[in-house]
Parts: structure tokens; C-alpha cells; sequence
């Protein structure tokens, strides 16, 4: 009798062992089932980079699922508009790269080149569709327009000019073309502008009212289909000014009205000259200038001294400048004939023409005692044009930095 009473009492506390694991699984089942209720489900969400590449017809950009919103990421990618606020129903691209860390890629492609693309990055789980902030990329010109650029700059104390040549307009031609400049560096549009009216594709541009020996950047642009198109940045300082001086001797008090006039005219043209040397070259050079009536023309010497003739044709600017050229150098001095072998043969010079004449002329020319073009050799040469001066006395300076003393 003990001893089935022990066995029975052993069975029936096996049975309640049993049964209080049954009801302890179900609760803590029916636990779980109640907390994964409580778990929200939200929309995923999602960041985007600045592409990692752009070109005309193609966007690569990384974008990354920050959090799943509690539920099951099943696509992410990008999508695009040409207008704000893109969605997937504007047009979308799945990523084609994704990472255990969140990051995707994915790449557009067949995009229209010039346009500015709107972008979002997207992530869709089980409550729709999550979107990252918006940004805005521009693929460029396929065929856009193209500069030369190989120091198109020169300058003067307070001027810069400019060879702005546009090699090729490109498919969409152009709209505006001209130059941005400033003291620092990348100037764009909402700086310094200068613009040229006639749509020219090669000329000259003049930079006036300039610092000297300032550095200033430059680069020219165009708009081409409503896009800003620059060419390279080029740097350029102003030179220091020339100290060019003359001395000419007070009109005699009993000259006769030809006489004054002659003494008149020959100040006025060296006053006009100097004017050039110093603002357009570095050149120190005092000189002695004498009106001379028995010189058939006029004449320089490298020590200093300038005779003017009766000959009203060469009582101009002109001749003056091309007197002065001699007094530094030019068929005076051995370093010219040393340079100036049928064509000069230093690089400053040949370079400033090269600007100056909107590369129509490359080589400065020569003999042992003239160089041309715009040496002014001779009153037929004078045309009382600024642009003729200028471009000499550029030339001169060129002359200067190839290693033609002054003194």
C-alpha cells in the first residue's frame, strides 16, 4: 500500500511539473506577440551624398538607409526630376551597389546634357516610401564651348589686355561672351565683368583704371543655353611705371610763328609719348629732344639725344615714340642685334604681339636698325591711333623683359 501511494503521488506532481512549463512557454509566447504589437511601424529613413560623378548624360551618387523604420528594406535608389521635388513616379533608378553598412549607389543614366536634375534618394519598407533631403545637380554641356587658354594676358601699370579666343562655340552657340576679373582668385560673374556687345568669338578686351604692380585674375566666360561657361583662370601683375622723362629747350624769344609752332608741335608729341612709355612699359630713360631744321627727319642716339627736322609729318607722337625706342636700344645696342635676326628672337615680345594683334601676328620682325610691326618707322606708319601707341609701347616693355637695357 506505501508503496503505490508513493508512485501515484510522484506521477501527479510530474503531471503539475509538466503542466506549469505549458502555461509559463504560452505566456512568455503571448508576451512577445504583445510587444511586437507595440513596435511601430514607419517610414524608413534615408540620406544622399553629392555624386561621386556627373557627366553629360550620367549621375553616380551614394546614398544610405539610416534606419529601416522597423521594417523590411525591399528597394532603394535614387530618383530625379527636372523639376523640384522629385518622387518615383517623376522616375527613380534601383541602387545597383548595396552594402551591409546601409550605402547603396546607384546610377542615372541617359540624363539630357545642360539640364539641372532634382534627386532624392529613396527607401521602401512595409509603410511606403521614405525620402532623403533634395538636391540639385547640373550635367554639363556635351559639346560646350572651348577657349584657348595659353597666357592670353598682358599688362600695362594700370591697364590688362586681354586675348579672349574662343576655339569653338560648341552645338548650343552662345548667348553672352566676355571676361570676370578681381585681386582674388576665381572671380565669377559676381565680381569684376566686362562684356562684349558684338558677340565677337576673338578679340581684345581692355582692363583699365587698374592698381600697379597688383596681381589680378582673370578668365573669360560665355553663356551657352542658359549656362555659365568659364575658360581658365589667368594671372597677371601690373607693371611698375616707367619714369621716362624729357628735356627740350624753351622756344627762342625772337623765333619767328613757324619756329614756335614747330617747338610747339615737338613738345606736345614728347608729352604724348612719354604718356605711353610710362603707363605702358617700365622703362627709366631721361632724354635731350632738339628741333633741328636741317635734319630731314628726325634721329635718336642710345646716350639720350633726339633731333626733330622741320618736316611737320614727323613732329607727331608717332615719331616720338619711335626716337625714344632708339634711346634704349632698339638698332643701338648690341643686345637687340644679338636678338634681332631677321625675327626677334625673345619670348616677352613676340608674346605681347601675339595679344596685342589678337594672334594675327606671332613673330616680331626686324633688321639691325627698325622692327615692325608697330615700330612706326616712318610718318606714313602714323596714324594717330591710341591702339598703334599703346601696342608699341607694349612692345617695348616685351623688348625690356627680353633684355634690352634702357640705360
Amino acid at each position: 500500500m506505501t508503496h503505490k501511494f508513493e508512485v501515484l503521488i510522484f506521477l501527479a506532481l510530474e503531471i503539475v511539473f509538466f503542466q506549469s512549463c505549458s502555461d509559463n512557454d504560452s505566456t512568455e509566447e503571448q508576451i512577445v506577440q504583445e510587444d511586437d504589437k507595440n513596435i511601430d511601424l514607419v517610414l524608413a529613413t534615408v540620406s544622399v551624398n553629392y555624386p561621386l560623378s556627373v557627366n553629360s548624360h550620367n549621375i553616380l551618387l551614394e546614398g544610405k538607409v539610416l534606419n529601416d523604420g522597423n521594417g523590411t528594406i525591399s528597394e532603394r535608389g535614387v530618383c530625379f526630376s527636372l523639376n523640384v521635388g522629385p518622387t518615383i513616379e517623376s522616375g527613380n533608378k534601383s541602387a545597383s551597389v548595396v552594402r551591409g553598412s546601409g550605402e547603396f549607389e546607384t546610377e542615372i543614366q541617359n540624363l539630357e546634357d545642360g539640364e539641372d536634375y532634382y534627386l532624392k534618394a529613396y527607401a521602401i519598407n512595409e509603410k511606403g516610401v521614405g525620402y532623403s533631403e533634395e538636391i540639385m545637380v547640373s550635367t554639363p554641356i556635351a559639346n560646350p564651348p572651348i577657349f584657348e587658354n595659353n597666357r592670353q594676358a598682358v599688362a600695362g601699370a594700370y591697364d590688362v589686355f586681354f586675348y579672349v579666343n574662343l576655339l569653338e562655340t560648341g552645338e548650343g552657340g552662345i548667348d553672352e561672351i566676355g571676361l570676370v576679373w578681381d585681386e582674388n582668385e576665381n572671380p565669377t560673374l559676381n565680381d569684376n565683368v566686362e562684356i562684349n556687345e558684338n558677340l565677337n568669338h576673338t578679340y581684345i578686351q581692355r582692363i583699365s583704371e587698374l592698381k600697379s604692380e597688383t596681381t589680378y585674375y582673370i578668365k573669360p566666360y560665355v553663356k551657352s543655353r542658359g549656362k555659365i561657361l568659364y575658360g581658365d583662370q589667368e594671372q597677371i601683375r601690373t607693371i611698375k611705371p616707367g619714369n621716362f622723362t624729357f628735356w627740350m629747350q624753351d622756344t627762342p624769344t625772337n623765333a619767328d610763328q613757324e619756329t614756335i609752332d614747330a617747338y610747339n608741335r615737338i613738345k606736345a608729341a614728347f608729352e604724348s609719348a612719354t604718356y605711353y612709355y610710362n603707363n605702358f612699359t617700365s622703362i627709366e630713360k631721361h632724354v635731350t629732344v632738339n628741333y633741328s631744321p636741317g635734319t630731314p627727319t628726325a634721329d635718336g642716339s642710345f646716350s639720350g639725344n633726339i633731333r626733330v627736322g622741320s618736316n611737320q609729318g614727323y613732329q607727331k607722337t608717332g615719331t616720338a615714340l619711335h626716337e625714344m625706342a632708339h634711346t634704349v636700344g632698339i638698332g643701338t645696342h648690341s643686345v637687340y642685334w644679338d636678338l634681332m635676326d631677321g625675327s626677334w628672337g625673345g619670348a616677352n615680345a613676340n608674346r605681347i604681339l601675339k595679344v596685342m594683334t589678337a594672334g594675327n601676328e606671332e613673330n616680331v620682325r626686324g633688321d639691325g636698325t627698325h622692327f615692325w610691326p608697330f615700330g612706326i618707322n616712318g610718318a606714313h606708319e602714323d596714324s594717330g591711333d591710341e591702339m598703334l601707341y599703346i601696342t608699341h609701347a607694349m612692345i617695348m616693355q616685351g623688348f625690356k623683359l627680353d633684355g634690352l637695357p634702357s640705360n
